[in-house]
């Protein structure tokens, strides 16, 4: 139920572990259905449109934090939007170290003190 309630945050700054974690349920459904989908086929169509749409939507909430933790606006989520730049953008945010510093989104989730 944490995990739900993961998608409904849009502030905040979060990590590149932590992203890289939470994405992966976002995405499972849509690898699923192309994977068990018979080779030669393809997945209906109305099917895979619902998931990738839902899929598109949680990743674009998670980026949001994480583009927040590396010193970005969110609204460079919707580069999720744009095919190849939705890749790059992925894989960017998985790549890319959160900074140090306090932002205006927050302290880093690693400088937090455990108390």
């Amino acid at each position: 139920m944490a995990l739900l309630q993961e998608y409904q945050v849009l502030w905040g700054r979060q990590e590149r572990l932590d992203f890289a974690v939470e994405i992966a349920p976002a995405l499972l459904p849509l690898i699923l259905l192309y994977a068990l989908t018979p080779a030669g086929q393809l997945p209906p169509v109305w099917l895979a449109s619902c998931l990738w749409l839902l899929a598109t939507a949680l990743v674009a909430i998670l980026a949001v934090r994480r583009l927040h933790d590396v010193g970005r606006s969110g609204w460079y989520a919707l580069l999720l939007l744009v095919p190849v730049f939705n890749a790059l953008l992925l894989v960017l945010l998985l790549l890319q170290p959160g900074l140090s510093r306090p932002t205006r989104h927050g302290v880093a989730t690693r400088l937090r003190s455990v108390a």
